[in-house]
C-alpha cells in the first residue's frame, strides 16, 4: 500500500483505487477521499469474499470450520461466480457483479454488468430472487446472464477477447 501511494504522490495521476480497508489497516484512513459504492460501482466477481477450500470428503474440519460459513455471502457468491462463469468470463473481461440480501429475507439482488475495455459501451441489469440455498443462488445468476446474453453482450465479450488475442500476439 505505502509502495503503490508513493507512485501515485510522485505521478501526475489524480487517484488511486484501493480497499479500504487496507488503508485502515495501515494507519491511512486520512488517505481515503471517496468509497465507492457497490450498487453504483459494481466490483469484480467475488470480490472480498474470502473462502477456504477443503478435501469434499473431509467432514471433521467442514464441522469445525462451519461456524465460519456466513450463507448470505456464501449466496452472493455463488450467483455472482455462476453469472461470470456464463458468460465466459474471467480475470481480463470487464465483468462486474454484487450480490446482496435486502433486510436480512430471502430475497438475493444481483445486479450485474458487462463492459467494452474502453468503457464505451456497457450493458447493465438486475434480477432478483428468493434464495434458499447454492442451487437457487446458481440459478439466479444464470438468469442474469442470460438477460444480459439476450441484450447483446457476446458481441462485447467477442471483441474483448479478441483485443486480448491482438495484445498477446
Amino acid at each position: 500500500v505505502q509502495t503503490r501511494l508513493g507512485k501515485l504522490d510522485e505521478s501526475d495521476s489524480d487517484a488511486m483505487i484501493l480497499a479500504a480497508a487496507g488503508l485502515i489497516r495501515c494507519g491511512l484512513s486520512s488517505r481515503i477521499t471517496e468509497r465507492l459504492d457497490p450498487a453504483d460501482f459494481l466490483p469484480a466477481c467475488g470480490q472480498g469474499a474470502l473462502a477456504i477450500e477443503i478435501k469434499k470428503d473431509d467432514d471433521q474440519l467442514r464441522k469445525i470450520l462451519a461456524p465460519l460459513d456466513h450463507k448470505p455471502t456464501r449466496l452472493a457468491v455463488i450467483a455472482e461466480r455462476s453469472f461470470l462463469a456464463d458468460l465466459g468470463g474471467g480475470c481480463q473481461v470487464p465483468v462486474g457483479a454484487y450480490g446482496r440480501f435486502k433486510n436480512s429475507g430471502p430475497k438475493l439482488t444481483l445486479t450485474g454488468m458487462v463492459s467494452s475495455l474502453d468503457g464505451c459501451e456497457m450493458l447493465r441489469d438486475i434480477v432478483e430472487a428468493d434464495v434458499q440455498d447454492d442451487a437457487d443462488a446458481e440459478k439466479l445468476g444464470l438468469a442474469l446472464a442470460a438477460k444480459l446474453l439476450d441484450q447483446g453482450c457476446k458481441a462485447i465479450l467477442d471483441e474483448v477477447l479478441r483485443q486480448s488475442q491482438e495484445k498477446d500476439s
